[in-house]
C-alpha cells in the first residue's frame, strides 16, 4: 500500500512538472511565431532584387 502511495505521489510530481515544462514550451512557440511573422513581415518588405542578392551570396 505504501508502494502504491509513493508511486501515486511521484506520478503526480511528475505530471505537474511536465505540465510546467509544457507550459514554458507552449510560451516559446509563441514567441517564435511572433519573430517569424515579424521577419516575414520584413521580408516582404524589402525589394525582390535586394533578396536577389542576399540569397546569391
Amino acid at each position: 500500500r505504501d508502494k502504491a502511495k509513493m508511486r501515486n505521489v511521484e506520478t503526480q510530481q511528475k505530471v505537474v512538472e511536465l505540465s510546467n515544462d509544457n507550459e514554458k514550451l507552449r510560451k516559446r512557440v509563441e514567441q517564435l511565431s511572433r519573430e517569424l511573422e515579424t521577419l516575414r513581415g520584413i521580408f516582404r518588405q524589402l525589394p525582390e532584387s535586394s533578396l536577389v542578392k542576399v540569397m546569391g551570396n
